[in-house]
Parts: structure tokens; C-alpha cells; sequence
């Protein structure tokens, strides 16, 4: 069997601060001798993400850096470097600037992804939560004994990812080049639950997932991340309203299930819009309380 050819890609952006470490971590791999290229994907970052990669990188091969003459968003870049990367290699680890992988990372998923049936999209893990500035760690699945998990996709995988929500984390995972370009991309303007959006797009054209439950990654939690913002503005829940309406429009949730996934959404926006009150914080109430009378709307009028 032919040993796939794999790429690792990271998305950065203005991440002189981090990238050092992240690239220190990758550079422990037992395998990195397995991987293809190794590429930067500078997003037109205004300080020295750039120069911090190149003078921390030692290892082979050799680090390329891939810059957009302007910031694009992660969704765009990462979207451009897959598609380029499937006319070269057969996979690609991707790996957020700002995370750091354990030292059995490249060689855990190597190891399996020569075994995958084609119908396999992705490669995924468990990572621990890590807050660097007070030395928090929450601990991921680690269990070396048990086997991995094949998600496959199907109807009834389709509707369990919507009622969980997103299991699946694009820094950390692989994605199978050629899957991905007939999957398509991920959604531009979803920077806070675009994972789930393709996770979801993914299982519904038949694409499974490989699960390990081994923590393989520190995943940096801050207050600067996307994450952090998107919840003040409630874009979280912006983002959630839309999905949920593709879903029940693809006939994977009927109208009483819909109802109920809005109907929760609007009781969460509510809560948030009266703590951001609370705070004193003007701008997160406005988007609060301005999405909650929109989806409000929406919602009576579908009942009727």
C-alpha cells in the first residue's frame, strides 16, 4: 500500500506572538520526516509572523510561507491553500498558529491514514484546553487502548451533529485533498461555527470521519480569539439561526424540531442580552437584543 503523501498547512495571522512556540512543538514530531511540505499561510499579517517562523524553523523539510497580498479571513485562506495543496499531496494537517501539537501527532495520524476507506474525509482527535496565561489545562480523551471511531456519513450521523453540536475541530484534524474538493470550501463568513457547517455538509454528501481519542493538541483558549469575539457580538447564534434553516430546508429537520432548536437560541439570546445589560456592556447588548427581535420575528411568523 502507498504511503499518502501529506502536507501540514497553518493559517496565520498576525501571530509573531505564538507562532514560535507552534512551530517549536511541530518541530518535536517523532515523524516529521513523513510530511511534504510544510507551509505557513500568512493572511497578510501586519507584524512579524513571517520572520518569527523563519528564524524558529530548523527542521526538514524545509518551512515555505504563503502570503496574501491582503488579509482574506482564515475561511478564504485556508480554502486557497487546499485547493492548491490537492494538485501536490493527497492530505493536509491543518495546524491554527496558535495551537501546539504533542510529539505523536504526524505519527498517530500517519499510521492510520494509509488504512482509511476513500469515503473518509477527515482525520480527527481530542486536544486539551489550555489557557497559557494561568497554566489551566482541561483535559481531552486520552485512551490509547480504545480503537478509533468511524463516523460515517449518514442520515441519522447528519441529525446527532446537530443536536451535539460541532465534535469536530479543524486545527488539528487532516482533511483528504480530494474530498474536500467535492465538498467545497469553508463558509467565508462563518468564522465562528464554520467547523460545524462543514462538518455537517460533509456527513450529508456521504463523507465520513476518523476519530482518535488521544489528545494530541494544546488548543490556546484567550480572550483575543475569534471565539471570545463572536460571543460578545452573538455571532455564535447568528451563525447557529443559519445552519439551522439550511438543515430544515435539506429535510434534515422537520418544522416541530426546527422550532425547537430556534426556540432555544432565542431563550439563550435572551439570557445573554440581559447579562450584557447587566455589565454595562452597550455594544454586546445591542447585537443581543437586535438579533433576538429578529429571529423573534421570524420565528412567530413561521408558526403561522
Amino acid at each position: 500500500m502507498t504511503a499518502p503523501r501529506i502536507a501540514i498547512a497553518i493559517p496565520a495571522y498576525n501571530a509573531a506572538t505564538v507562532i514560535g512556540e507552534t512551530l517549536d512543538g511541530l518541530q518535536h514530531n517523532t515523524a516529521l520526516d513523513a510530511i511534504a511540505r510544510i507551509v505557513v499561510l500568512d493572511d497578510g499579517s501586519t507584524d512579524d509572523t513571517a520572520a518569527v517562523a523563519r528564524r524558529h524553523w530548523r527542521a526538514r523539510p524545509p518551512l515555505e510561507i504563503w502570503r496574501n497580498a491582503e488579509n482574506l479571513g482564515e475561511r478564504r485562506t485556508t480554502n486557497t491553500a487546499l485547493t492548491r495543496l490537492a494538485r501536490q499531496v493527497d492530505w493536509t494537517l491543518i495546524l491554527h498558529a496558535d495551537d501546539v501539537v504533542r510529539s505523536n501527532w504526524i505519527a498517530l495520524y500517519q499510521r492510520e491514514l494509509a488504512r482509511l476507506p476513500d469515503s473518509v474525509a477527515s482525520i480527527c482527535s481530542s486536544y486539551d484546553n489550555w489557557w497559557p496565561e494561568t497554566g489551566r489545562i482541561e483535559l481531552g480523551e486520552e485512551f490509547p487502548d480504545r480503537p478509533a471511531v468511524h463516523v460515517r456519513g449518514e442520515h441519522r450521523t447528519v441529525v446527532n451533529a446537530l443536536e451535539r453540536g460541532c465534535w469536530w475541530h479543524l486545527s488539528g484534524c487532516g482533511i483528504r485533498n480530494s474530498a474536500f474538493l467535492d465538498i467545497g470550501g469553508f463558509e467565508p463568513d462563518m468564522p465562528q461555527l464554520g467547523d460545524w457547517e462543514w462538518l455537517l455538509r460533509c456527513l450529508s454528501k456521504g463523507y465520513g470521519i476518523w476519530y482518535l481519542p488521544r489528545s494530541t493538541m494544546l488548543y490556546r483558549q484567550h480572550a483575543g480569539s475569534v471565539s471570545a469575539r463572536s460571543f460578545r457580538i452573538a455571532r455564535d447564534v447568528r451563525e447557529r439561526l443559519r445552519i439551522l434553516h439550511i438543515m430544515s430546508t435539506n429535510g434534515y429537520l422537520g418544522p416541530s424540531d426546527h422550532r425547537a432548536l430556534v426556540r432555544m437560541a432565542l431563550h439563550q439570546l435572551g439570557r445573554r442580552s440581559l447579562a450584557r445589560a447587566a455589565r454595562g456592556d452597550a455594544l454586546g447588548f445591542r447585537a443581543h437584543a437586535s438579533l433576538l427581535a429578529e429571529a423573534g420575528i421570524g420565528y412567530l411568523r413561521d408558526r403561522h
